[in-house]
């Protein structure tokens, strides 16, 4: 059998099953006074009710995490250039001191 009352999640607030009327949890509230009374009595309300399930994840399709061949190309054509930069400089150098 139900019981006159439901607790609610996260709250002080107690729901009164008649009615679906809510309570605050205010002493000076008369229905909150009703309430404790009750509870005095030794009346038990119904446990609040369980938080719905979450959705599924949603798939996600994410781009692949190694570049591919193409990719590879520009860097790898840029640090040829720096390479042959190099190499010029070093071979005017050494020209220099001889």
């Amino acid at each position: 059998m139900a019981a006159e009352y439901q607790l609610l999640n996260n709250s002080d607030t107690v729901l009164r099953v008649l009615d679906q009327a809510y309570i605050p949890d205010d002493p000076a509230n008369r229905d909150r006074q009703t309430y404790d009374q009750w509870l005095a009595d030794g009346g038990v309300p119904d446990p609040a009710p369980l938080p719905p399930e979450p959705p599924p994840p949603v798939p996600v399709d994410l781009p692949p995490v190694m570049p591919t061949e193409p990719q590879q190309a520009a860097p790898k054509a840029y640090v040829d250039t720096e390479i042959a930069a190099l190499a010029a400089r070093l071979e005017a150098l050494e020209a220099r001191l001889g």
